[in-house]
């Protein structure tokens, strides 16, 4: 082994002795924002609600990665703040991805995992989503944790690569119905769209009714867009309300931009605002072209998903949420069962993006209904609702 392999390999190693280290003490300390304990944790899924004080301990076990300085530079300033974070945004939430969050803290690798999400580390730390999100469906990053993030992200951005998000043209914003070109995104997505209705009151613009239009060729996949308004004098002011998105449109399809409003508070009379997107691309459709097949992604087992999850889906009104017009319609969307005749392919499609056939039982499908995200609104499924779907799960692996 050459000598430049072999401190690679140690770096890894190293890495992954810092990150071990770290997610013990959450373990043995800790009980995080899911619904589990200590050996939830061990066994690949982060720990459920509390705190831990184990963050000193995470960071004397990781120290310099086996000695190599430069090498990995952040890696032992997020072991220190894993425990903590994990208590804070981990859990059902930001690791197991409950309620639809976006997982960047996921097992086995918190550290890939994590620097990997688009918008976290960034080059200009403090655009990133950890700290602009602010107070959303969980709490906001309070010192010192907070503290400790800044100087994590501030060792983590010299590494990473002076990339330009892509982005939509500047666009006037009109009262009333505008719609914005995605076409120029550089994403291959001629005659894809985005429509708004806005009001404007002194400072504060109101977007509202905000769909995506997917172009009859490709689906679209929206993640994270970033809202930039650009006034006449001074600074663009970028808004990331939107960190949490992350959607696919089906090809010809219009969509709702989750949560389909948006309130700026810095507007001014004259500015303009152009979109960026954390990412943006064309996507298979996952039915077939005759709405009676899949294609590859899309479910192998359609036939169980009509024996078994479907009755356990509509006996526990499922679709009182997750129909056309209904509060959960927008992360995910079972109104196919509800045509006539029912579609059961467009539907298993759907199920699916919230299913794990590697692990069943850990399914959103599966943990939100039977009391494991804390912002479901329906934790109360029958006995036979988890074994129905996780047979059915289970088959498509």
């Amino acid at each position: 082994m050459s000598s430049s392999s072999g401190a690679t390999a140690r770096t890894r190693a190293g890495r992954a002795l810092v990150v071990a280290a770290a997610l013990l003490a959450t373990a043995v300390g800790a009980v995080a924002c899911g619904d589990g304990g200590a050996d939830q944790l061990l066994s690949g899924a982060p720990p459920a609600d509390g705190r831990s004080g184990a963050g000193s301990t995470a960071a004397s076990a990781g120290g310099d990665i086996d000695g190599d300085a430069g090498a990995d530079p952040g890696a032992p300033l997020f072991a220190a703040l894993l425990p903590e974070l994990n208590a804070s945004c981990g859990g059902a939430c930001h690791a197991k991805g409950g309620g639809g969050a976006p997982t960047y803290l996921s097992p086995p690798d918190p550290y890939a995992s994590i620097k990997a999400f688009p918008g976290i580390v960034v080059s200009d730390p403090s655009t990133s989503v950890l700290l602009t999100k602010g107070r959303h469906e969980g709490p906001d990053l309070v010192d010192p944790l907070r503290t400790q993030v800044e100087q994590w992200l501030q060792a983590e951005a010299p590494s990473v690569p002076q990339k330009p998000l892509p982005t939509t043209d500047a666009f006037d914003v009109q009262v009333g119905t505008n719609e914005v070109d995605l076409s120029n995104t550089g994403a291959g997505l001629t005659g894809a769209k985005l429509t708004f209705s806005a009001q404007a009151q002194g400072t504060i613009l109101t977007l509202s009714d905000m769909q995506v239009l997917a172009p009859a060729a490709a689906g679209v996949h929206v993640v994270a867009p970033i809202f930039v308004v650009i006034p006449q004098q001074g600074a663009e002011l970028p808004d990331t309300s939107f960190s949490n998105a992350d959607q696919s449109i089906e090809p010809g399809q219009t969509a709702t931009l989750e949560p389909g409003m948006l309130i700026l508070t810095d507007w001014s009379a004259g500015a303009r605002m152009r979109i960026e997107f954390t990412r943006i691309e064309a996507v298979q459709p996952t039915a077939g072209a005759d709405g009676g097949g899949v294609t590859g992604g899309g479910c192998k087992a359609v036939a169980q998903f009509q024996a078994d999850a479907v009755p356990v889906i509509q006996q526990n009104g499922c679709l009182n949420c997750h129909d056309t017009g209904g509060s959960g319609n927008g992360a995910l969307d079972l109104s196919a069962l509800a045509a006539n005749p029912p579609d059961y392919a467009t539907a298993c499609n759907q199920a699916l993006t919230r299913a794990d056939p590697q692990n069943p039982p850990q399914s959103d499908i599966v943990v939100a209904p039977t009391g494991g995200v804390a912002n479901h609104p329906f934790k109360n499924a029958s006995s036979t609702f988890a074994p129905m779907m996780e047979a059915w799960i289970g088959a498509e692996k």
